[in-house]
C-alpha cells in the first residue's frame, strides 16, 4: 500500500468552494480565475488522533457559468428589476437578460460582466420606462464564458396598471 493509497480522488466537476488549511483560522476562498495548482494539507484520522500530512497539489478546473433567476423587484407600471445569481465558473464571463410578453422574449439588456470567479454573484437589470403598465412580462438569464453558456429557468412578473384618474370611481 503506497502513501497515497487512502486519499480520495477530487472529482474535476464538483464545485469546489473553499481550501482548508491546517485550522480553522487558515480557511480561505478558493481563487480559481484560472486553471492552477493550490495547496491542500493531507488529513489522516482515526482513534489515535488526527495528523496533517504535506500539502498536496491539486488543480481547479474553470467550468461553463450556471445562471438561475430570482423573482423581480421595484415593479412599476413602467419598470421592474430583474434579479438572479450567475457562477462564473472561474472564467471571465458575461450575463445579459432576456425578456418580452412570451417566452420568445424578443428583447434583451446590454451584456455585463459577471467577473471570473469562483462563487456565485448576484446580477441585476434595471428596466426603467422600458415595459407596458398591467403586462405580464417572462425574464431568464443567458451566462457565457470560453466553456460555454447556461440559460436560466423563466420568471414571470406583472406591472402595475395605471391608477385610475381622479373622479373615475366607479358607479353603482
Amino acid at each position: 500500500m503506497g502513501p497515497n493509497d487512502n486519499l480520495r480522488h477530487i472529482d474535476p466537476d464538483a464545485e469546489p468552494r473553499q481550501c482548508v488549511g491546517r485550522s480553522q483560522r487558515e480557511r480561505r476562498p478558493l481563487r480559481a480565475e484560472n486553471e492552477h495548482a493550490l495547496p491542500l494539507p493531507a488529513v489522516a484520522t482515526n482513534s489515535n488522533g488526527t495528523i496533517f500530512g504535506p500539502d498536496q497539489i491539486f488543480t481547479t478546473i474553470p467550468h461553463a457559468p450556471t445562471a438561475v433567476t430570482s423573482a423581480a423587484t421595484f415593479l412599476s407600471k413602467n419598470g421592474a428589476t430583474l434579479n438572479g445569481i450567475v457562477n462564473p465558473g472561474a472564467l471571465a464571463t458575461t450575463y445579459h437578460f432576456e425578456y418580452g410578453t412570451s417566452l420568445s422574449y424578443g428583447t434583451s439588456t446590454s451584456t455585463l460582466s459577471a467577473g471570473n470567479g469562483a462563487g456565485d454573484v448576484p446580477v441585476t437589470s434595471a428596466l426603467a420606462g422600458l415595459l407596458e403598465p398591467n403586462t405580464t412580462y417572462h425574464f431568464r438569464i443567458v451566462a457565457t464564458n470560453s466553456r460555454g453558456s447556461a440559460t436560466s429557468g423563466d420568471q414571470i412578473f406583472t406591472t402595475s396598471p395605471l391608477p385610475r384618474p381622479l373622479g373615475s370611481a366607479e358607479r353603482r
